[in-house]
């Protein structure tokens, strides 16, 4: 601002209030000038502090949108993902986003999210690009904290997404065409028109300052902050697992002992260490899971077949008959030979096609050898039965056994009635070895495949069982209507989601008890101050832990590669010792010497 003064000399007496009236002037203007000034300076560090409000707004919205993920969009798909960005400015995620089509950068999707519109201070809506690794569609599994961000700024990498206020247009921009506003022309096409410098390339990296006219604003959610959050939520679910396991057996279950998770089946055993990962099976066993084979164990059958419902072929050599039809129809079946069974026991291959079904083919069982007497009196030759089972897939009643202090969980499962229409579905054969004495009896005798077959037919009637199949955490539950909500009768959630298995949530989840724990149940288990658990930066008490929960965080190593079978690779300080002690380890901030978290599952009162 110029202001011109013409000075007119004035006589003496009249000099004085000539120069008080200048001096008023030069003082009105200068504060005008200063009250300008400082309303500008007002007006930007408001439109700032507008702008970053807005980013931050947007920031948590994502995060929140990543926590809820399984609630809010699919249950059967975990947290961390986030939404693709919005390619043609309506406020929507698109159905699909790719950094090969720059279909990952966009507008940011208040309306996916839920939210008002979102703008900075010059009424521009915010830019937003994601990470591949964590985009909803197509996803990439597993994602858990392991997966690394793949975008950066100013050279700092592991951002899962930037959000960017592109501010006013600067020299070279054009945001006035109405072109700009068709859905082919509006977006990541023209992003040189909002954005500048490396964050307008369409590339991974981003700066937040640039040589020449730049007024782009960034906020950026890392790998951490995202994770942590993250974290949480699996930590949350995994306390209430337990809670809810505890609560309708009166016991923990058993864990799998920590070794390579790669290597690792996920199968509780009995041990006296009480720390290792959660167990689970799934039926599906699906291919997203490697070197798990959930339904190899121990287990019993019997059957009980009604006589003349089924179809009997016995093949027998003339010279001797051991072999009846009744044990072929039942195994609790009188025999001179093999003393009464009631169920056989091998290791099995059964399949578990959900809670209540069971699919067991060509299981063989061998029993004796034994002494066998054929009139020539004990101990002169030796008996051996061999059971071939091979039960087509059948869903009957199914029963949970408790776990307890010496036995793992386990279930059972009978059908009663109409039995499923099998060829060969029990197989029996004996053998003999040995010598007999020379008169009555014959000098030799020896006798193969002496062997009896038994087929269900459409009218076959009986019992058939499968005992003892270990039963950790069920991933399955029932679902008749494959809709996810397991609300309809009948309908059984599953005790560990399955998003927990398939994002291999399993391999950095650790759960502890002290040793004195009675996994048979009781109401407390160990005493607080003398054999509890010990969590140090917890508050007081921190030494009345009864379960615990760890997670692992980002892997914070720089010479290994997880996964893999070292404990000090997973978890920090405390919470790393291989040695069993009883005493771990939480801190409210984590940082890069130290990001576990943990949850009390439980404390002893």
């Amino acid at each position: 601002m110029m202001i011109n003064i013409k000075i007119k000399y004035l006589p003496h007496h009249e000099s004085g209030a000539a120069l008080l009236a200048f001096m008023l002037i030069v003082i009105t203007v200068s504060s005008f000038m200063l009250v300008s000034e400082l309303n500008a300076n007002i007006q930007i560090a408001t439109g700032e502090e507008e702008t970053r409000t807005e980013l931050n707004l947007a920031k948590q919205a994502l995060i929140g949108y990543a926590i809820t993920y399984p609630d809010k969009v699919n249950s059967e798909e975990g947290p961390g993902y986030l939404p693709c960005p919005d390619t043609d400015d309506d406020g929507d995620s698109e159905g699909s986003c790719s950094s090969g089509g720059n279909t990952s950068t966009g507008r940011f999707p208040y309306e996916t999210l839920e939210m008002e519109e979102l703008t900075d201070s010059d009424g521009e809506h915010l830019w937003y690009i994601l990470s591949d690794n964590f985009r909803n569609n197509p996803k990439l599994t597993p994602l858990n904290s392991d997966t690394p961000g793949e975008l950066s700024v100013n050279g700092t990498g592991d951002i899962v997404a930037v959000i960017i206020a592109p501010g006013a247009p600067v020299s070279g921009q054009t945001r006035d065409n109405t072109a700009l506003k068709s859905v082919a022309n509006y977006g990541p096409n023209t992003v040189s028109n909002f954005l500048e410098d490396d964050n307008a390339d369409l590339d991974l990296d981003f700066v937040t300052s640039a040589a020449g006219e730049f007024n782009d604003r960034l906020v950026t959610i890392t790998r951490a902050e995202l994770m942590s959050a993250v974290e949480k939520r699996v930590l949350g679910e995994v306390s209430q697992i337990f809670n809810d396991y505890q609560d309708n057996y009166s016991a923990f279950p058993w864990l799998s002992p920590f070794s390579n998770p790669a290597n690792s089946a996920f199968r509780a055993q009995i041990s006296t260490d009480r720390e290792g990962h959660p167990p689970f099976h799934w039926s599906d066993d699906p291919s997203t899971i490697s070197n798990v084979n959930p339904f190899t164990t121990t287990v019993s059958q019997s059957w009980d077949i009604d006589s003349d419902t089924a179809s009997i072929s016995i093949s027998t050599p003339a010279s001797v008959t051991t072999l009846g039809q009744t044990c072929l129809e039942n195994l609790d079946c009188t025999d001179a030979i093999f003393p009464t069974l009631t169920s056989i026991t091998a290791s099995s291959s059964c399949t578990w096609t959900d809670r209540e079904t069971a699919d067991c083919t060509s299981v063989t069982f061998t029993n004796g050898p034994v002494d066998c007497d054929f009139g020539c009196g004990p101990g002169t030759g030796q008996c051996r039965r061999q059971y071939t089972v091979t039960f087509p897939e059948y869903s009957g009643t199914a029963t949970i056994n408790n776990p307890t202090a010496t036995a793992l969980r386990t279930r059972d499962v009978t059908l009663t009635g109409r039995l499923p229409t099998q060829s060969t579905a029990i197989q029996i054969i004996d053998s003999f070895r040995g010598l007999t004495p020379s008169g009555l009896c014959l000098l030799s005798h020896s006798f193969d495949n002496q062997s009896g077959r038994l087929s269900f037919d459409e009218n076959t009637t009986g019992t058939i069982s499968t005992s003892g199949i270990q039963y950790d955490l069920d991933v399955d539950g029932i679902d008749d209507n494959d809709d996810g909500d397991y609300a309809d009768a009948g309908e059984v959630s599953p005790e560990l989601p399955e998003w927990f298995v398939k994002n291999e949530w399993h391999h950095l989840v650790y759960i502890a008890y002290p040793a004195s724990e009675a996994i048979s149940g009781g109401a407390t288990a160990c005493v607080p101050g003398t054999d509890c658990l010990v969590l140090d930066g917890a508050g007081a008490p921190d030494n009345d832990k009864r379960a615990i929960a760890i997670i692992a965080g980002e892997d914070l190593t720089t010479d290994t590669t997880r996964p893999n079978g070292t404990l000090s690779d997973y978890f920090e300080s405390e919470n790393s010792n291989v040695v069993s002690d009883g005493i771990f380890e939480i801190r409210q901030d984590p940082d890069d010497t130290f990001n576990d978290q943990v949850k009390v599952i439980a404390t002893s009162p």
